[in-house]
């Protein structure tokens, strides 16, 4: 078993069609990404002509001719074999002439605590979900139900009521012409008096169905808990109720072990934690949980997927760091070729220029080495994996500030100060120091559902959910099997599998927590990721849990315990018979209605498409397996 990490010389591009895609591939590429005519006719047909038109789009923004005709072979180059993989909203937005944003996280401000602010801010949140972005909102400006309305001698209904309007208008809005509908974060904070309300409304699972929740944390509180104190609700600076803190923690875990939401924020440490905490305060995420952001700031993101680096079981580091420094010029690129909507979110944006370059692939990778994922030998391969993107995404911004200039918020003092960077290497920071920095944040962790689905990989940095999976399209259902298991199974048909072969189920929600934990330790920003546990885990687990996220330095989680949310998914049972096409025919119809599973930071769980009868691939890898986009983030 070779597990060691090497660097080998990259091979050269010989075929510029493009890879062949199997039917899964296929039918993403065509559905989502393929630019089509006014009729819906496909006037791409190969994932190459796409590139070509991403690669040219986005390399419009260089400075000559000459640079934009180079840049855009390199942009092209690097996404062949889907090696770097850009974030949906480019891949299906750029260089068609679509007005859409190619930006896909979002934060905006906290409405004005009034009917017409609401509603104000409602709008702002349509106009942005119509164009392609996912939003996210924090709903502590809002006074708490019963509060006095003097202007009508009424009464407030509290945040937890407005939120349906939020949730109705987001589920209505339909984006890229009924391709993909909106994603919504809805936040409160652990002070506000309706806390209590929000953290146990979606139990209800006929409540906010286009929402995902989480509850912003503090240490204070976090310190409250640990010493069995009371913990103030308070709104406008009088204290409206005192509750035990151990209550209200109780409380939160209850309720996602019963229904996997709300999530959780740790959102001092997310401001402590924040590259650019000297100049903004973050109090919102969006609505996967990887960009924690302030009012109006944007990111637009990218991954790069790390199993098409994996050559005969060594990983290419060499390669990996090479595509990470394109990846991130690709991305300062795309801040100056998207559209705006917003002058606020263009401000914001090219103040900051903040990019998030995230990752797809990690289970195969791991596979590939023949190490079990949430093992302490894995951690040392993720150590190396993310290291090496970090330091190479950090010298290449600061070789493009000596080109292009700066980010122009930065203080270069006080960015130097910030925990994060003081933890990059010391000639990184000394280039930081003599040139800037391009970009102001440069890493996340997204789910990259859809995306990981057309690479072929799988999804941003979560195991594996199963190796057998159900698949229901127009031509019935169908068993897809995980390509590195089919090849195992057909070199070894009798013998066991391998301890590498381990699926999300089968780690430990520890070890979830752990792996996370690790990442997080290279990334600036935040990441998605859900931690899987058994159906037998009990409260005081998800207690113990989350107590243990916070711990090991997580800036969120998101939690999901089987069977904790009606019709989940079955898995395909082992007399499913293979065909030709590499999919698997299952004998009979399921039963019954399944239903999409949102959580706070991620999607716990994909089900059946309720928005179309197209393919829907039912797992939870991801925010968007279906590829109508029903549950896309």
């Amino acid at each position: 078993m070779r597990t060691d990490l090497h660097a080998v010389a990259p091979p050269a591009i010989d075929d510029r069609s493009g890879p062949d895609l199997d039917p899964v591939q296929e039918r993403v590429f065509r559905d989502r990404y393929a630019l089509k005519a006014a009729d819906g006719a496909p006037l791409e047909r190969t994932p190459a002509a796409m590139w070509r038109r991403v690669a040219r789009a986005v390399a419009a923004a260089e400075s000559t001719a000459a640079l934009e005709r180079a840049w855009a072979e390199r942009f092209e180059a690097a996404m062949h074999d889907f090696k770097l993989v850009p974030g949906g909203r480019v891949l299906s937005g750029a260089g068609t002439g679509h007005a859409v944003t190619l930006f896909n996280c979002f934060v905006l401000p906290s409405p004005e605590d009034s009917r017409s602010g609401i509603l104000d801010n409602l709008k702002l949140v349509v106009e942005t979900i119509a164009r392609g972005g996912g939003v996210g909102v924090n709903l502590s400006s809002l006074r708490p139900r019963g509060s006095s309305i003097r202007t009508i001698n009424g009464k407030s209904s509290g945040p937890c009521a407005w939120a349906e309007l939020y949730s109705v208008a987001t589920g209505d809005v339909l984006q890229q012409g009924g391709s993909r509908r909106g994603a919504l974060m809805l936040m409160l904070d652990d002070w506000h008096p309706d806390v209590e309300e929000f953290i146990t409304v979606k139990t209800d699972l006929r409540r906010l169905l286009h929402a995902n929740l989480s509850v912003c944390i503090s240490d204070a509180f976090m310190a409250a808990v640990r010493d069995d104190a009371d913990w103030r609700l308070t709104w406008q600076g009088e204290v409206q109720k005192v509750v035990r803190a151990r209550a209200l923690w109780d409380r939160i875990c209850t309720a996602a072990w019963q229904s996997a939401e709300p999530g959780l924020v740790f959102i001092d440490r997310v401001n402590r934690e924040n590259n650019l905490g000297y100049c903004e305060t973050i109090a919102g995420c969006n609505p996967c949980g990887e960009e924690m952001l302030p009012p109006w700031h944007v990111c637009n993101l990218g991954a790069l997927n790390l199993a098409a680096f994996v050559r005969d079981g060594w990983l290419d580091i060499a390669a990996l760091a090479e595509h990470t420094r394109v990846a991130v010029r690709f991305l300062d690129d795309v801040i100056d070729v998207t559209p705006y909507f917003f002058a606020e979110n263009e401000a914001a944006q090219k103040g900051v220029r903040r990019v998030g370059l995230g990752t797809m692939g990690l289970a195969d990778t791991l596979i590939a080495l023949g190490v079990r994922y949430g093992s302490d030998e894995s951690l040392a391969v993720i150590e190396q994996i993310y290291r090496t993107i970090r330091d190479a995404a950090y010298d290449a911004s600061t070789e493009l500030a000596a080109e292009k200039g700066p980010f122009p918020r930065l203080d270069r003092e006080r960015y130097l100060e910030r925990p994060f960077v003081q933890r990059l290497p010391e000639e990184i920071r000394a280039k930081i120091a003599a040139r800037g920095i391009r970009n102001g944040t440069l890493l996340c962790q997204p789910p990259t559902g859809t995306t990981s689905l057309l690479a072929g990989a799988s999804s941003g940095i979560e195991p594996v959910y199963d190796f057998r999976l159900l698949r229901r399209d127009r031509l019935g259902e169908h068993v897809i099997e995980h390509p590195a298991y089919r090849a195992w199974r057909t070199a070894h048909p009798d013998a066991a599998l391998p301890a590498y072969f381990v699926t999300a189920g089968e780690l430990s929600p520890e070890e979830h927590v752990r792996a996370q934990a690790k990442i997080q330790e290279f990334t600036d920003a935040s990441i998605s990721k859900t931690t899987n546990a058994p159906r037998t885990h009990t409260v005081e687990d998800v207690q113990r849990l989350y107590q243990l996220a916070y711990e090991v330095g997580c800036k969120g989680i998101t939690y999901y315990r089987d069977g904790s949310r009606p019709a989940v998914l079955s898995h395909a049972d082992a007399e499913s018979e293979p065909t030709t096409d590499g999919l698997a025919r299952h004998p009979r119809p399921l039963a019954g209605t399944t239903y999409r599973t949102e959580t706070s930071l991620g999607t716990a769980l994909d089900n059946v498409c309720p928005s179309c009868d197209a393919a829907t691939l039912i797992h939870r890898e991801g925010c968007r397996s279906c590829p109508c986009g029903f549950s896309a983030c």
